[in-house]
């Protein structure tokens, strides 16, 4: 897209810049007269708070829905598999995997790619204002019961697929009938 005339992009800090914060420079051509010399007038306008303000604003609406923010959970201790969220969370395929795609994009997820399966983990160059938020949110979480049975579902898969030796679909459905025969047998 191209910008219009007399709009001048210059970026803040490095930090600053991680969050997507930019300067616009607005210049219009009034041109001053003093003794035979034409100068011009130089007017900024900082649009870097409305830029600062969406950036969170979008950052938390990630955050809006459950199943996001218990995936960010997992994913805050361990590297995992979409069939590994999918068998922690009970969600289906697509749905999980359209979730990890937005927190992907939103900058908060790293993807590696092994064969077929895709490995998602916390990304490392995450900035200081995300930590916080995850940080924050692990607060508040910690003593949910929900989380704490996705903890230990987690070890439970992890130890299932170490006993099986593979991480795959198939064994996956294995581990949620395994995990199914025994709640019923808990109950």
């Amino acid at each position: 897209m191209r910008r219009p005339s007399g709009i001048k992009r210059r970026t803040l800090s490095k930090a600053d810049n991680e969050n997507g914060l930019v300067y616009m420079t607005v210049i219009p051509k009034v041109p001053l007269s003093c003794s035979g010399t034409f100068f011009f007038l130089t007017k900024h306008i900082n649009i870097c708070q409305y830029v600062y303000m969406r950036s969170i604003t979008e950052t938390f609406k990630l955050l809006t829905d459950e199943l996001r923010v218990r995936i960010l959970m997992l994913l805050s201790r361990k590297e995992l598999s979409v069939c590994q969220v999918m068998g922690i969370t009970g969600a289906s395929q697509p749905l999980v995997s359209r979730n990890l795609a937005l927190l992907y994009r939103g900058g908060f997820l790293d993807e590696r790619r092994d064969g077929k399966l895709r490995f998602y983990r916390i990304s490392k160059d995450l900035s200081g204002n995300r930590k916080a938020i995850i940080d924050l949110v692990h607060a508040q979480v910690k003593s949910a019961p929900k989380y704490r049975e996705d903890i230990e579902t987690l070890k439970e898969c992890s130890e299932f697929q170490k006993r099986a030796g593979k991480c795959d679909m198939k064994t996956l459905q294995e581990f949620m009938k395994w995990k199914e025969k025994r709640r019923r047998e808990n109950e």
